[in-house]
């Protein structure tokens, strides 16, 4: 389906090969937004033509459920159009989040024409009417599942291409109309044995797949507004392609702030203090530059010195380590940086706690902590700083 899914689009589309570039992207977009506009259209009057001829509710609802698949994917078109377009004085961040926008109007869309139906379905379940059915209109239903699945996998896989959630929902939107339309297929044949009431409920649970769909989409698109967290893989491979450059010993304290496709990223990297002040200011804009190069994202490295020949230094590595795994509290530790100056030694540390641990439990927890480590290193001072839940280790 994949290869011809591409081969679909590159039919239509001659160059589009680098799915970073914010107008491929859009040529994505608006390829699968026509897409489903034009074969929507097609399905809308069919949908119709047939629940006119048939006296079927479920299946009218659902030719309009075929109908704000078009709609929706008017958004979509809107909000790639939107989104590529470049930073601006009044947006420097740029318009990717757009997409996010059009998202959360697909989603709305889909709530209030779920809505609708419920109200004319309950109607058709106190007061059914005939339902004329016949097997050519029960093929054509059969037809239109087909398509309307095949349209779910080929924008699915467009979304996938180019990682967006507009596309995903469009592509749910189809697959929610295909499933409706099961639902309308048991609803006729229903009608054909004398229960024309299950047409109702077959608009019924058109409404309520219509409903959950928006919810669904309206909670992803709203999270990833509000700031949704990188996933583990990106934290891993940003961590990666820090540590595949010379100096570098550790990545920690990873932020990544998406705006639509384009993203911004701060990390802390450890390197040798033994290093002089430039071979470490080139390390780190080494590191800015692989990450821009890579993942087409603005990053800022923040420099943190480490010992790695303290034998003490080690000692309280590995000390750590054990503590990590026996408290549950502790999920890691990083920076950490020894202190001695005549008789006083102190260790400072950034640890990353148990996430949802209220303030005066952390602060118990750190105290606790204390108590474990000071036996163990007499004349230590330990210094925590608790490290922030949008940053990742």
């Amino acid at each position: 389906m994949k290869k011809f899914t591409l081969w679909l689009f590159h039919l239509f589309v001659r160059e589009a090969e680098d799915i970073e570039d914010p107008n491929v992207r859009a040529k994505y977009g608006l390829f699968g937004g026509w897409f489903s506009i034009i074969l929507n259209t097609v399905l809308f009057a069919i949908k119709l033509v047939i629940g006119i001829l048939a006296s079927s509710l479920a299946l009218v609802a659902d030719a309009f459920h075929s109908l704000s698949d078009t709609a929706t994917s008017v958004v979509v078109i809107v909000g790639f159009q939107i989104s590529k377009k470049p930073p601006d004085v009044e947006h420097p961040y740029g318009h990717g989040r757009a997409e996010y926008i059009a998202t959360l109007i697909i989603s709305v869309l889909l709530v209030v024409i779920g809505i609708e139906f419920i109200r004319s379905s309950v109607q058709q379940i106190l007061e059914p009417g005939p339902v004329r059915v016949n097997v050519w209109i029960l093929l054509a239903v059969v037809l239109t599942i087909v398509i309307k699945e095949g349209m779910g996998r080929v924008t699915s896989i467009l979304g996938k291409i180019i990682d967006s959630d507009a596309l995903q929902a469009d592509s749910w939107h189809h697959r929610t109309d295909a499933l409706s339309s099961v639902l309308v297929l048991f609803a006729l044949v229903g009608g054909m044995f004398g229960l024309p009431a299950l047409d109702g409920f077959g608009g019924l649970g058109v409404a309520a797949l219509l409903i959950y769909t928006g919810y669904r989409i309206a909670r992803n698109a709203i999270d990833t507004l509000l700031g949704k967290p990188p996933t583990p893989e990106m934290v891993e491979q940003i961590r990666s392609l820090a540590r595949s450059v010379d100096h570098v010993v550790d990545a920690h304290d990873i932020t990544v702030h998406s705006y639509g496709h384009h993203r911004y990223i701060n990390l802390h990297v450890e390197v040798d203090e033994r290093e002089d002040s430039m071979t470490l200011h080139d390390t780190a804009e080494q590191v800015e530059e692989l990450l821009r190069h890579k993942l087409r994202a603005y990053a800022l490295v923040h420099l943190d010195p480490i010992s790695l020949e303290s034998a003490e230094v080690e000692r309280i590595r590995q000390t750590m380590g054990r503590l990590c795994r026996e408290e549950e509290n502790l999920l890691s530790y990083h920076e950490l940086r020894l202190f001695q100056e005549n008789d006083h030694h102190k260790a400072v540390m950034d640890v990353m706690l148990k996430q949802g641990l209220p303030d005066d439990a952390a602060r118990e927890f750190l105290s606790h902590l204390k108590e474990r480590l000071e036996p163990e290193f007499p004349g230590m001072e330990f210094q925590f700083r608790v490290t922030p839940i949008h940053r990742y280790k």
